[in-house]
């Protein structure tokens, strides 16, 4: 029997290969962000760093190795920003299969968001109606999640990236 514990609902490997990919080839880009939002992303550190992927493209820059952590670094980022960006791109299984990872991640993203929902419910923090309106709208993928920008990313950085 499945229990709400043993429901997975975030996938950190599809995620950091949907990262990688779009720092080795940044032509896939469009088609990513057609799909993902930074708050589909499940830790902060993935979330600030697809939004830097993203805020370089937007200004015409190459979203690489070099200007991603160049970048994280210029909004206070700690440690080894380099090794972190590196990482991303190390164990990538293969990028024909982006928009399925995209996808993967957004799909865990819409159960977390379903979860949070009814966990407010449940708490009595959210209305029936409003409840019901949330859920439908996520449920038709008309859902406005809350989206995160790149500002007060130095407390977010304070520790040292992961190697996984």
């Amino acid at each position: 029997m499945t229990t709400p514990d043993s429901v997975p609902t975030c996938n950190e490997e599809a995620e950091r290969a949907v990262l990688g990919i779009m720092l080795l080839d940044n032509t896939c880009i469009p088609s990513v962000s057609a799909i993902l939002a930074a708050s589909d992303f499940s830790a902060r550190k993935l979330q600030v760093t697809y939004e830097v992927i993203l805020g370089l493209r937007a200004h015409g820059q190459p979203a690489d190795l070099i200007t991603v952590s160049a970048r994280l670094r210029e909004l206070g980022g700690k440690g080894d920003v380099g090794t972190y960006v590196l990482t991303l791109t190390n164990a990538i299984p293969t990028s024909g299969n982006l928009e399925h990872y995209a996808r993967i991640v957004h799909e865990l993203a819409s159960k977390r968001r379903a979860e949070a929902l009814a966990t407010e419910y449940l708490e009595g923090r959210l209305e029936n109606s409003a409840y019901l309106e949330q859920i439908a709208a996520l449920r038709n993928g008309q859902a406005k999640p809350r989206e995160v920008r790149v500002l007060g990313v130095q407390t977010f950085w304070n520790t040292q990236p992961s190697s996984t």
